[in-house]
């Protein structure tokens, strides 16, 4: 049907909330969600845009958060908004409690 997703985007919508949860978890523990969104998002522009992904994916050395970011994009080659990524950081947040 049109306007609904594939199986496959929502696979990888799924893989990529995973790993922007985990991400905010692991390197953002202490900011609420729509902090730790904006700072996600804000790396994910400039690591995109300065040559990091390439960097990353041509299997140049990359620090444990560039790891990260990799693999977000390889799940969805999008970068999402922060309002997107805070209300995904919210929705996981409530269901862990």
């Amino acid at each position: 049907m049109p306007g609904e997703r594939t199986p496959a985007t929502i696979d990888a919508l799924s893989k990529r909330n995973g790993l922007l949860a985990s991400m905010a978890e692991e390197f953002f523990p202490r900011l609420g969600p729509y902090a730790a969104a904006a700072e996600i998002v804000d790396a994910l522009w400039r690591f995109r845009t300065r040559g990091g992904y390439q960097r990353a994916r041509s299997g140049g050395k990359v620090s444990p958060i560039e790891a990260r970011m990799r693999e977000i994009l390889d799940a969805k080659d999008h970068v999402p908004t922060v309002d997107s990524v805070a209300k995904t950081l919210k929705s996981l947040h409530n269901r862990s409690e």
